[in-house]
């Protein structure tokens, strides 16, 4: 049979086919690209100057059944190419890099960030709020890069899976974009419509652009995501072997339905290292792929306010209530510092005008604790003729083990009434039925903002947080009892003479007051801050928070009725920070600082105000494209009374010394493999204790008390391999120690790091495997 013949006819079997066939290599040689619709309009938005870039970049844009595809063109000579490998989802790096927005259903509600820097390292995330952005999101999608002499270029292909959009009618979506192109020789952002992310409107302002409606966008998709892992504990001395996973079920293109049995709570990533003496909770953002996949629309915040924190489900257990009563008491020896979770559930739907839908989770008994339950419902509703939406959403939680059960109801709005203003918060009401009282409290919050040019933003808000205001069983809070008013500038000045050496300077200013509801004012106080970004990619930053009236801390003395507040001097924080050119292989940096604040004393000749000084030095450095350095060589400080709550009303006054270091590697030996160290310790020495107590009226007096000087250490270190079978689907192996060391004051600094090594907290070994189906 002649081959020629043969040839001809599977080409005229399947031609719709091979023509759809794209192969996401960066080159932009099939035919579809001559016929795509470009955009090539990019104006210069870092510095802010809206000039045009002396480079061209051109966009071309198309899509079929299967999803869109982005074609860039990035014009410049080969030698000022900067390619680099750095870990998925980084923000801030040091390489040329190509970035899409896109919000699908163009009504400002969410939008997807899709990037990838000249050497193939993807980052994806969701923006919300305008210009809040979060890389927990993770999403199947495909880019890659391709050099030549005089340009390099990326390719993207996003599936219309992605995430869930509305139904449209008709040959034809809309839906809203911007590109990004980071040239980083020439320390420039290019951008479509001449956006920049920091400045708010973000979302509301994308450019809108049309494209083929898929036929298929209706198609029902299930995607299993089953792990298994091996966790060697060293500490415990105990091994396990967890089996568990995710289905995540694409009904139709409105609404999905996300599955999770026995969930994994091994940490593959380890969480920074924060040392927190105050009243006031670290938050920390959760890392376990359910809870961060598709969880948008039950995101309601406020001023370091989550009316949803999943870091609480599979958290400490409420110990020391035993399901086995013959073992009361034995769980205050016991180590565990998590709750293993059965099952999680979530569904969520949307058309063009409402969203609903609900989250729960079901955390394991335990010998020690019953295991607590939670649940979330939410509805939002778009009202396009007053260009907003509002919404309503309910979160419960059962904590049987102390017979606690939390409710909090809350109505939000957010509106646009022209381009440039929005005006958005909440109402809330928080309900816990406790074993000992029960508690109804109130919360409310506005926000005005307005972008009156595209260097000048403002916003002003008003908080009100009752004393029973308790969220913390679902949500988390940083203070409640709280009443706030402040507000925000930002002045944006791009410097257009060539000449000087800074390229544009950002001032920032954050004031406001705060009081507790039984009138005890927190002074008045202001956060500054002035950056200066030079033309050689330098960096100086010039922070203070002041405190230009003086108040009272009704925080610290952690609600105690005989104390309820403390008064405060005024206070000042300078901090000075310079890096070195960001296009350097070798980056030294330091950081400088001047701190005064305090309380007052009975006595009115004395006072206790702290004075503090610190100073850091560090190095990055990136000895090629696949390998990366940050050293944080030490950081120190020294401080005199330094104040430390004991208990109730009593403090004690030390002169502290601190130390830390800190080192984070990143080497990927290949494109499909990462290599992860980070590490970070420090050690402080408290001497010259002194007791203090606060009495009625707010002051400090001195107190017999004992208080003994002291030392205290800790350290957390991380190696991370990572190998990537295909989007999602990777094998980790993980090896995390923690040590933490305290006592009476007796070591140098160089004991405090060893003890702190030593004396472990946490020792694991983790191999696991997580592979798409």
């Amino acid at each position: 049979m002649n081959h020629k013949k043969t040839l001809a006819l599977v080409f005229s079997l399947f031609p719709s086919f091979l023509l759809a066939a794209i192969t996401v290599d960066g080159k932009l040689d099939e035919p579809e690209w001559q016929n795509a619709q470009s955009i090539s309009d990019f104006v210069t938005v870092y510095p802010n100057d809206k000039s045009k870039p002396e480079f061209k970049t051109e966009v071309r844009v198309f899509s079929d059944d299967k999803g869109i595809y982005f074609g860039f063109t990035n014009e410049q000579p080969i030698e000022t190419h900067t390619p680099l490998k750095h870990p998925r989802d980084k923000w801030f790096v040091d390489a040329d890099r190509n970035f899409i927005m896109i919000d699908f259903d163009g009504n400002a509600t969410v939008g997807y960030e899709f990037s990838v820097t000249l050497g193939d390292t993807l980052r994806d995330a969701i923006v919300t709020n305008e210009n809040e952005m979060s890389d927990s999101w993770d999403a199947i999608w495909y880019a890659k890069t391709y050099q030549t002499e005089s340009a390099w270029f990326s390719e993207f292909f996003i599936p219309w899976e992605v995430a869930p959009m509305n139904v449209v009618e008709g040959k034809k979506r809309e839906v809203k974009a911007t590109f990004v192109r980071r040239h980083h020789k020439e320390n420039r952002f290019y951008n479509v419509p001449g956006l920049w992310a920091e400045q708010s409107p973000f979302l509301s302002r994308f450019k809108s652009i049309k494209v083929d409606n898929p036929s298929t966008i209706k198609k029902s998709r299930v995607d299993y995501f089953p792990y298994v892992s091996f966790t060697n504990n060293f500490v415990e001395n105990n091994r396990n072997i967890n089996f568990g996973g995710e289905i995540f079920w694409d009904i139709n293109s409105e609404s999905k339905l996300d599955v999770s049995l026995n969930p994994d709570f091994g940490q593959v990533e380890s969480d920074d290292l924060i040392v927190n003496f105050s009243a006031i909770e670290t938050f920390y953002e959760d890392k376990r792929p359910f809870f961060t996949e598709n969880q948008t629309l039950f995101e309601i915040t406020g001023w370091n306010l989550y009316f949803i924190n999943t870091r609480r489900i599979g958290g400490i257990p409420d110990k020391c209530s035993p399901t086995n009563e013959t073992l009361k008491g034995q769980c205050k020896n016991s180590l565990l510092d998590s709750s293993d979770i059965d099952l999680a559930l979530r569904y969520s739907q949307k058309s063009q005008e409402n969203e609903f839908g609900f989250f729960s989770a079901f955390e394991a008994n335990s010998v020690y604790s019953s295991g607590r339950d939670y649940f979330a419902g939410r509805y939002r509703r778009n009202i396009s003729e007053a260009n907003g939406k509002v919404g309503y959403m309910v979160t419960a939680v059962d904590r049987p083990s102390i017979n606690r059960e939390a409710y909090v109801h809350t109505i939000d709005f957010d509106f646009k009434p022209s381009a440039p203003t929005r005006v958005y918060g909440w109402l809330s009401q928080a309900s816990i039925k406790d074993k000992d009282k029960d508690t109804v409290g109130t919360g409310a919050r506005i926000v005005v903002t307005k972008g009156f040019s595209d260097q000048l933003f403002v916003l002003g808000a008003i908080n009100y947080l009752d004393e029973d205001f308790n969220i913390n069983d679902m949500g988390y809070i940083e203070e409640y009892n709280k009443i706030s008013i402040g507000g925000f500038l930002q002045y944006i000045r791009p410097i257009k003479n060539k000449t000087s050496k800074v390229s544009q300077t950002i001032f920032k200013v954050n004031g406001g007051h705060n009081r507790s509801t039984e009138g005890y004012g927190n002074g008045i106080g202001f956060n500054t801050e002035l950056e200066m970004f030079m033309r050689d990619n330098s960096y100086i930053s010039l922070k203070c928070n002041c405190t230009v009236r003086r108040g009272k801390n009704s925080t610290e003395t952690r609600g105690f009725a005989a104390a309820p507040f403390i008064e405060s001097l005024a206070n000042y924080d300078l901090q000075l920070a310079y890096f070195t050119p960001r296009t350097d292989d070798i980056r030294p940096y330091v950081k400088f600082g001047l701190a005064t604040g305090g309380y007052r004393v009975n006595d009115q000749d004395s006072d206790l105000q702290h004075e503090t000084i610190n100073f850091g030095l560090g190095l990055i450095l990136t000895t090629s494209s696949q390998f990366r350095t940050s050293l944080d060589f030490f950081e120190f400080q020294k401080e005199n009374n330094w104040e430390v709550w004991q208990k109730e009303n009593l403090f004690g006054y030390y002169d502290k010394e601190m130390v830390s270091s800190g080192i984070n590697i990143d080497w990927f030996p290949g494109n499909n493999q990462e290599f992860r160290l980070k590490a970070f310790i420090y050690g402080i020495k408290a001497n010259n204790a002194r007791a203090y107590r606060v009495n009625s009226s707010g002051y400090m007096t001195p107190s017999l008390d004992d208080i003994n000087p002291f030392q205290l250490s800790e350290t957390a270190f991380q190696i991370r391999y990572k190998y990537e079978f295909s989007p999602l689907s990777n094998l980790y192996v993980v090896y995390t120690r923690g040590g933490k060391s305290s006592g009476l004051l007796r070591d140098s600094f160089d004991g405090l790091y060893s003890n702190a090594w030593n004396e472990q907290t946490l020792d694991k070994f983790i191999v696991k495997i997580r592979y798409k189906f």
